[in-house]
């Protein structure tokens, strides 16, 4: 039987990260053993994650063993608020023997090698490895990310899309479905092609790359490019994402260029606080939408449902509108969305028409150059007209 000695919460800390590698397809998790660390490995159908953790005394051997990596995760975070600052495991050929402290002691089984299955094979040539800082890959990558649906059925909408400009060197990250598009702009500090062709574009999943995202410490990162894989590795955390094939729209086509009908700077927490009271009224089994409404350089949230209606008036910075009266229905939650997935305190909005789409300009960001796009929901003439017919009286009256 042999015996290994690990660091209690450096162990904690990497199984937590390999733990988002576990699918139901593939909740087998590989430990492998060699001279003074233990490199630990997880899978599902669309990504592999390998951790690496020093070992307190070196093995002499390499030693490989599989085991179910729900529950050897769940035994190593349960001893987390166990008194040492050790975990002990002694292996055998059929058991695995967890020990940490005097009273924490439990035996899992030993599984066959061909349990763990690799997404991974050995044709895996790098076509172009692009190395950037991790914060900024992070920044944009949240910013983005959001805007997939992996309700939806197409492909096309549950992935980023990445893309070099390599005269620049910009790496550019998108995500959309059918009513919202996030984009992102980064700078890389270098890439390497194996051939000298032109932007690379490639698809990952986005609840994958987000949820890899979270582990990612180190100050660089290298994302390498293969023809099947794109592989994500820093220092200590290495991820290997299936890649999606299929057609990406050119977003950038997506985008207004000019004519402006409004523009208004706002603060994130006033626009928030009116679009959380505004979501209190709307009933969103109907999907009902909120109008809002641009009038004496002021804007005013207007929500309506079975339960009544309310306005609110949002506190502006700064105004410029071409129009005396402007309007627009939007899904608030869409907005909601967007605000609080890009971390900016400020943001600029521009209104291009009551049937084009807004666009979200933080005005604030650390890294990357960033907008939101949504798509506004058609206004009916009743809602229309509605809405004036509660105004006149009051003209009236005076």
């Amino acid at each position: 039987m042999k015996k290994i000695v690990i660091n209690k919460v450096k162990l904690i800390e990497e199984i937590k990260k390999v733990k988002a590698g576990l699918g139901k397809s593939n909740s087998n998790m590989k430990l492998t053993f060699a001279k003074n660390k233990v490199i630990i490995t997880s899978c599902d159908y669309s990504k592999q994650i390998f951790c690496f953790c020093n070992l307190v005394k070196e093995v002499q051997d390499t030693i490989e063993i599989v085991v179910d990596g729900i529950l050897f995760s769940n035994i190593i975070l349960s001893a987390s608020n166990v008194n040492t600052d050790e975990f002990i495991l002694e292996l055998s050929k059929t058991s695995l023997v967890v020990k940490a402290g005097d009273k924490f002691l439990t035996t899992i089984g030993v599984k066959p090698d061909e349990d763990f299955i690799s997404i991974m094979n050995k044709n895996n040539k790098d076509e172009a490895i692009i190395k950037m800082k991790t914060d900024v890959l992070i920044e944009a990558i949240n910013c983005t990310g959001y805007c997939a649906d992996e309700q939806e059925q197409r492909d096309l909408t549950k992935c980023l899309c990445f893309t070099t400009n390599t005269e620049k060197k910009i790496l550019m990250i998108s995500a959309m479905s059918s009513p919202r598009l996030g984009l992102s702009k980064c700078t890389y500090e270098e890439i390497k092609k194996d051939k000298d062709s032109k932007d690379i574009n490639f698809l990952i999943p986005a609840h994958d790359i987000m949820e890899i995202a979270k582990f990612l410490k180190d100050e660089f990162c290298e994302i390498r490019i293969c023809e099947k894989f794109v592989k994500i590795k820093s220092d200590k955390f290495n991820v290997v994402i299936k890649r999606m094939h299929c057609q990406y729209l050119d977003v950038l086509r997506l985008i207004p260029k000019d004519g402006e009908v409004v523009v208004l700077q706002l603060k994130k927490a006033e626009l928030l606080n009116a679009i959380n009271m505004s979501l209190a009224i709307v009933d969103r089994t109907n999907r009902k939408p909120t109008i809002y409404e641009v009038i004496d350089k002021k804007v005013t949230l207007i929500s309506k449902s079975d339960k009544g209606e309310m306005k609110i008036e949002v506190e502006i910075e700064k105004i410029e509108a071409k129009e005396e009266r402007f309007k627009i229905s939007l899904n608030n939650m869409l907005v909601k969305e967007a605000i609080t997935n890009i971390p900016s305190e400020q943001f600029i909005i521009k209104f291009y028409g009551t049937n084009k789409p807004m666009i979200i300009y933080p005005t604030k960001l650390k890294y990357s150059e960033t907008i939101g796009l949504i798509v506004p929901i058609k206004i009916t003439d009743e809602d229309m007209n509605s809405n004036e017919e509660q105004k006149s009286p009051n003209k009236s009256s005076k």
